[in-house]
């Protein structure tokens, strides 16, 4: 379970497993995160962090990328 998650009344609108995936954090066409629920149950510093990924959608492939790897 992520550290840094709020412990308050909204672990109860927002039921949160010990496996939770990343497609539960996103909004129904898995294009886009679900602020409400990233505002509701994070630090400011881990929303941070989790929006400067840019979702795929849920159709997508996992890919392999290397951050150092000219193209």
């Amino acid at each position: 379970m992520i550290q840094s998650m709020k412990l308050n009344e909204s672990r109860n609108r927002w039921p949160v497993s010990d496996d939770m995936t990343v497609s539960e954090l996103m909004d129904r066409g898995g294009r886009a995160w679900n602020e409400e629920m990233l505002e509701d149950l994070f630090t400011e510093e881990v929303k941070e962090r989790i929006r400067r990924i840019t979702p795929a959608g849920l159709r997508s492939e996992d890919t392999y990328s290397w951050e150092y790897t000219k193209t």
